[in-house]
């Protein structure tokens, strides 16, 4: 990296007045431009990934897959696949964010876009499927994970039926096929997400701008990475984490931090 200035923000905190969370949109768009006049050469912009508990992206769901909040509903909406009255989300506080009032609204207008994003078809659905299809390496494991979560009405997979917690090929089998449509619209949303932030990247890479950010040592428990790959982590015979991460006490914390994380199992990575 050569030496330039640059600004650390994440997407979530652009301005955005239908969303009320910033997101890959024309604001995206807006800011680099404003990096590229201000003489920026680096936008960093921390982990993008599926944020869990307490929305947080250090605690995501998956080390690949990408946030669904972050996907601007005015650029589905300009696909005919919602109503301007559908993408708008009526923001009551102009300084605080309500996660769970933006994910309420995602949850229930996404469904809506999915379905009609299906029904028009097109060049469009091509390419969904041709994207199903170069990504499926996580993807698929990824999607029947949220589909199986949504079922479990969000509960972390630790605390599964006990065959599909440990992955019993009968168990994986029914929910493949009970959860179908459910994979897809994971699989959508993923789509969505990765195509809009591919585009506000390769914007601001025409602009002369690097994307950076950090890239966390550890997964959180309740992710797909540790329910598809429990033998390379530190997990007891009943996958409980055996030893969690953590840090001691420092000038930060008089007490140290408890993350939580399952730390690795070393030897079964050599071994693998």
């Amino acid at each position: 990296m050569k030496r330039g200035g640059g600004i650390l923000l994440h997407p979530t905190s652009l301005p955005n007045q239908n969303n009320q969370i910033g997101t890959l949109g024309h604001q995206a768009y807006q800011f680099v431009e404003w990096l590229d006049r201000a003489g920026m050469k680096y936008w960093q912009i921390l982990p993008l990934n599926p944020t869990g508990k307490g929305n947080c992206p250090y605690a995501s769901f998956s080390a690949f897959a990408a946030e669904p909040l972050l996907i601007d509903l005015d650029f589905i909406r300009e696909k005919n696949w919602l109503t301007s009255q559908e993408a708008d989300f009526p923001i009551s506080d102009l300084k605080k964010v309500d996660f769970d009032k933006v994910r309420n609204h995602h949850s229930k207008v996404m469904p809506v876009a999915y379905d009609r994003f299906l029904a028009i078809g097109g060049h469009e659905v091509e390419q969904f499927y041709l994207f199903c299809e170069q990504q499926k390496d996580w993807l698929d494991d990824f999607a029947l994970f949220m589909a199986i979560k949504d079922h479990f009405r969000g509960e972390p997979w630790f605390e599964w039926d006990k065959a599909i917690k440990f992955r019993e090929e009968k168990a994986l089998n029914q929910y493949k096929k009970r959860c179908t449509d459910q994979i897809s619209y994971h699989k959508f949303l993923q789509y969505l997400a990765l195509s809009q932030w591919k585009g506000v990247k390769d914007y601001a890479n025409s602009k002369g701008i690097q994307v950076i950010g950090d890239i966390p040592i550890y997964v959180s428990m309740d992710s797909v990475d540790v329910w598809m790959n429990p033998g390379l982590f530190d997990l007891d015979e009943k996958l409980n984490p055996i030893n969690v991460a953590g840090v001691p006490p420092d000038y930060f914390s008089e007490d140290g931090q408890l993350w939580g994380n399952p730390v690795f199992n070393w030897q079964n990575h050599i071994d693998t």
